[in-house]
């Protein structure tokens, strides 16, 4: 029998959600939704954290698990206090960005540089 963390079942239990590319589907939510306060301007970012730097970023993501992630728990975040982004702010992630966040991190949460670096 696997283990529920073998890349096979991964695959398996999986094989119906289509890839998420992070240039492609990931980035831009950031870009609109989260660089504001967590972004390469040192004047405005806030709980330095940066979700511009894969290092940064990281420390909030549990790769393959989306409920063990911080980053995704403060999406979906009953509490205003501690939902991301914050309601103070007029953002708002819809619930198709928050699933295709959740499949990202899920499926591993890969991540690549901006195409033009």
């Amino acid at each position: 029998m696997a283990c529920c963390c073998s890349p096979a079942l991964f695959s398996a239990l999986h094989a119906d959600e289509p890839p998420v590319d992070f240039n492609r589907d990931i980035r831009p939510i950031l870009g609109d939704n989260c660089l504001h306060c967590h972004g390469p301007d040192a004047a405005q970012r806030q709980g330095d954290l940066r979700l511009d730097e894969r290092t940064s970023a990281m420390t909030v993501l549990k790769a393959g698990d989306a409920g063990a992630s911080e980053l995704y728990r403060r999406m979906i975040s009953a509490d205003p206090q501690l939902r991301m982004p914050p309601p103070e702010s007029g953002r708002v992630l819809s619930a198709t960005q928050q699933e295709t966040i959740r499949r990202w991190i899920s499926q591993g949460a890969t991540w690549a540089d901006h195409w033009s670096w």
